[in-house]
């Protein structure tokens, strides 16, 4: 793929809010970065969100988009998503157990994401698909002078884009 695409980062908390990020990612073939809510680690678990994204991506099939796992300051949530297959999660630690955890990540072959750039958080949003639209478009494609941003690119270690087919 030769075709380099701006992530825009969206915090989603339930059915609803995946629906609107891909299926805006799919009506602007922009890629989006699925961050989950941080309290659905201890609420609904790993298994949760990667299910419930997975029947979302079936109806949305153009959408490019990988995810993250928030697990707030719960390790034990975050070595859990990790045995489970979990790709690449947050994690708010102290440096200790970050690195102990950032180990255990690499060695599975996920990541800890700790990317800063802002990210629209449809918690409170009545409106979802109009906020992911806005939001997509705030960010125009390509860099900003002085502020660095993230493609996805075959290369790109520090998020692999999720194929549907291994979510």
């Amino acid at each position: 793929m030769t075709d380099q695409w701006l992530t825009v980062r969206v915090i989603v908390h339930k059915k609803s809010h995946i629906l609107a990020a891909l299926s805006t990612s799919e009506s602007t073939g922009r890629a989006v970065v699925l961050v989950s809510g941080p309290a659905v680690s201890g609420a609904m678990g790993w298994l949760w969100f990667r299910c419930l994204v997975a029947e979302v991506a079936t109806l949305y099939p153009q959408a490019r988009f990988t995810t993250v796992f928030d697990c707030g300051s719960a390790a034990g949530f975050a070595m859990a998503a990790l045995a489970d297959g979990a790709k690449a999660i947050r994690l708010h630690a102290p440096p200790p157990v970050l690195k102990r955890v950032r180990d255990i990540a690499t060695q599975s072959g996920a990541v800890i994401d700790s990317d800063v750039r802002p990210a629209l958080n449809l918690l409170f949003d009545s409106h979802p698909v109009a906020a992911c639209h806005a939001w997509f478009n705030a960010f125009p494609l390509g860099e900003r002078p002085g502020h660095k941003l993230s493609t996805l690119t075959p290369e790109n270690e520090a998020l692999d884009l999720i194929e549907h087919s291994s979510m």
